[in-house]
Order: structure tokens, then C-alpha cells, then sequence
């Protein structure tokens, strides 16, 4: 997995179910910003809370297994987004 120098980059810290934390020592991601989680980055993950300055909580939006100690999290920079089409609005 190639790294860029201007991405984000954290490790799993821990994970119990869906509660995963997560320590990034260059920045921390905001409150809500969105993860993905793991060698293939498909673990998608919201960040609830920073336990300190470098570990963040957050809660997997989709399943968690094959995660462990030591995978790689990327901070998106951003919150999760949903594309809102013409069909949605008013609902």
C-alpha cells in the first residue's frame, strides 16, 4: 500500500466489536471525520472522540472482521458524505 507524505496515516490501537481506536501521532483526525481502516482499507469508521492527544474513538459502520493491533487507518479528511439526488429531496 503506497503511502503519500500528505495523508494521515494512524494504527489500530484497539478493537472490541465495532469500537475501534485508533492512534495517529502526526495529527488527529476531527470529530466526525471518516476512516478506512485496515490493508485494504475497507473498514469504514466515524470518529465519536478523542480519548487523548493522539488516540481516537470511533465506531465502524461496517463489519469489523480482520482487523487487528497494528492496521493501518487512514483520516479521510472529511466527514461522511451521501450523494443527494433529485429523487431523495422531500423525503
Amino acid at each position: 500500500m503506497k503511502r503519500n507524505s500528505a495523508e494521515n496515516w494512524g494504527t489500530v490501537a484497539s478493537i472490541r466489536g465495532s469500537v475501534i481506536d485508533a492512534r495517529f501521532p502526526k495529527r488527529l483526525p476531527e470529530i466526525t471525520h471518516l476512516l478506512e481502516i485496515g490493508r485494504e482499507r475497507g473498514i469504514i469508521a466515524e470518529v465519536v472522540t478523542h480519548l487523548n492527544a493522539e488516540t481516537v474513538r470511533t465506531i465502524a459502520l461496517t463489519p469489523t472482521g480482520g482487523v487487528g493491533h497494528g492496521d493501518p487507518a487512514l483520516d479521510s479528511g472529511g466527514p461522511l458524505m451521501v450523494p443527494v439526488g433529485e429523487q431523495l429531496l422531500g423525503r
